[in-house]
């Protein structure tokens, strides 16, 4: 019978019940399990720590990159390669492991799961890049060659535009999945339905007992104030409109057959937001949405 953990991550402290930078994250470890009902007790999540907490998590694999520019250029969201330490050892990803990366932007993430955690990669991603001012309009796919090329790990480092819910591959083929800042992006332009169906594509694809881990922005119910109200609720693609409380996520996870074993917080979070957002200022001005 296939198993599965999820672990969610949030910030250690947030300015209001709905933060428009994404004040939680959820993330975790999933593995599969194919009976869709046997756990259905609610999501309870531990307290957040204070606003000036100093708690940093240990990352020394991700320490060996200090230069946080460059590393922010080649992925999104925030943590970068401290986000995929933190989630890699929740999923215990290991040498020779076959893992599904979802949505990678240039892919450096997914370089540096090939480089120190000596797995082999297999990342999907559909989109071009033309999200900031340096874009040059190529697949992201592309980008993941060229970076994978540059770490030494072209070998174990494969990438295929595609997109969820219908990514092609056979029953059974990964041992784990990991995505950092994406699944979110389907909610928001395509609704809850293909959220909901995407993550049934991902257990379709993991072998029994494969684990799946997720980072990605929340909010913690609640109505934006009145003064980010605008920020977050105009537009053609309202930014309100990709985030779901971890709750909710959790549930979705539930009913496509994701057994739910651990939840809680990390307490970096919000550092990690706060340095992704310094570092995309001088692109986007004071408000980087």
């Amino acid at each position: 019978m296939p198993e599965a953990s999820l672990y969610v991550l949030s910030p250690s402290a947030v300015r209001f019940d709905f933060d428009p930078f994404g004040s939680s994250v959820l993330g975790g470890a999933l593995q599969c399990r194919s009976c869709l009902t046997r756990h259905t007790a609610p999501v309870t999540l531990p307290p957040v720590q204070g606003l000036n907490s100093q708690t940093m998590l240990p990352s020394p694999k991700a320490g060996k990159y200090p230069d946080l520019h460059e590393i922010y250029s080649q992925c999104s969201g925030p943590g970068a390669l401290r986000t995929a330490e933190f989630l890699a050892d929740k999923i215990g990803l290991g040498p020779g492991m076959r893992v599904l990366d979802i949505g990678i932007y240039r892919g450096i993430q997914t370089c540096f799961l090939a480089k120190e955690y000596e797995c082999f990669m297999v990342a999907v991603d559909p989109w071009v890049d033309n999200f900031d001012p340096a874009g040059d309009g190529r697949p992201y796919v592309d980008h993941l060659r060229r970076n994978a090329e540059r770490w030494g790990v072209g070998g174990r480092v494969l990438g295929l535009q595609l997109g969820l819910p219908d990514i092609k591959f056979a029953d059974m083929s990964f041992d784990a999945a990991y995505s950092s800042t994406a699944l979110e992006m389907i909610r928001g332009i395509h609704g809850d339905d293909q959220y909901l169906a995407s993550l049934k594509e991902i257990f379709r694809v993991l072998k029994p007992g494969g684990v799946f881990g997720l980072a990605e922005p929340m909010h913690r119910g609640g109505t934006p104030p009145a003064d980010l109200d605008p920020l977050v609720s105009e537009g053609p693609l309202p930014f309100k409109n990709f985030l779901a409380t971890p709750e909710h996520t959790a549930e979705q996870f539930r009913v496509a057959g994701f057994e739910i074993v651990d939840v809680g917080h990390a307490p970096d979070a919000r550092e990690w937001w706060e340095e992704r957002i310094a570092d995309m200022k001088p692109l986007f001005g004071s408000h980087p949405t």
